[in-house]
């Protein structure tokens, strides 16, 4: 009962620092999503989960093709928090060509090497929760709050919305 109930809780928060969102829960009314008492059995979980997976499964996609170049060029793997950490390989090279230590795309994390996952895994976490309700649209919205962050004199990764509200989530100063 509780899981569900903060889910919905979270994704409000998440809508109300969207521009227009606070219009968007005060139409929703949150107080009435608070209200709201939902029971879970075994089968609603896993719908739960099988719906949040294919959801963010194009996303997901481009990044099990970044895991396969890292796995057939040397890399590792492993799965932590319900997401499959490549590193190491392709990883690593593109990590180091692009200047980041890791990247979410979709239920898939890539990094340079396992110090780099564990140091960033909360903020790509909250990359990975920004794709569970982004879905298919997530890149063309990152990349589009990138832009807009950019065409307003603004820093194009560090004033991007998706990585403001990543580093509120995980208690990262803004």
């Amino acid at each position: 009962m509780q899981p569900r109930c903060i889910e919905l809780l979270l994704d409000t928060r998440a809508v109300s620092t969207l521009p227009g969102g606070t219009h968007l829960i005060k139409c929703l009314g949150s107080a009435a999503i608070r209200r709201r008492s939902v029971s879970w059995s075994a089968g609603d979980a896993a719908l739960f989960y099988l719906v949040r997976y294919t959801w963010a499964a194009p996303t997901t996609m481009v990044g099990l093709l970044a895991g396969t170049l890292t796995m057939c060029t040397g890399g590792r793997a492993q799965v932590r928090r319900g997401a499959v950490e490549f590193y190491g390989g392709f990883s690593r090279w593109l990590g180091v060509k692009w200047g980041f230590s890791a990247m979410t795309l979709g239920h898939v994390i890539i990094g340079r090497d396992t110090w780099c996952l564990e140091v960033c895994r909360d903020h790509e976490q909250a990359h990975v929760r920004q794709v569970e309700r982004w879905g298919a649209a997530f890149i063309p919205a990152y990349l589009l709050a990138s832009a807009a962050a950019w065409w307003q004199g603004r820093d194009y990764y560090l004033d991007n919305w998706f990585e403001r509200d990543a580093r509120r989530a995980c208690g990262e100063p803004d």
